[in-house]
């Protein structure tokens, strides 16, 4: 169950990181749709996600974690968590966070998580 529950906390800040990644363009934070300059793979170890448009999928350790959408407004991203993966398959799963962002070149900073989701807060590195 405690796994389930940082799984989960993973989840939720990957979505942070799609959302903070959709919000910027050209290493500064905008506000409006997503112009494409978040879209890509994202990393934090041992996190991974990848965002295309406003949907993210995000990867633990390699494995298959979660996916859903991304939005965001000025310097705020929402994820919202929509399926889970579990035992080899994606399930429904609803979840709603929302964090601070900020964006510099290929690397961007989440902060304000806290409790399960406290460790996706830091710096994400975009892979080349």
């Amino acid at each position: 169950m405690k796994r389930k529950i940082v799984l989960s906390a993973v989840l939720v800040c990957l979505l942070a990181i799609g959302l903070v990644l959709a919000g910027c363009d050209n290493g500064s934070t905008t506000s409006g749709g997503n112009d494409g300059s978040l879209d890509g793979t994202w990393n934090k170890s041992p996190m991974t996600l990848v965002i295309s448009g406003s949907s993210y999928t995000s990867k633990y350790s390699g494995q298959n974690y979660g996916k859903g959408t991304i939005s965001y407004n000025g310097s705020a991203i929402t994820l919202i968590s929509t399926h889970k993966w579990s035992e080899s398959t994606w399930v429904s799963f609803s979840e709603t966070v929302t964090c601070n962002y900020s964006l510099s070149g290929n690397t961007y900073t989440l902060s304000g998580l806290q409790g399960n989701y406290s460790n996706m807060n830091g710096v994400w590195t975009k892979e080349k």
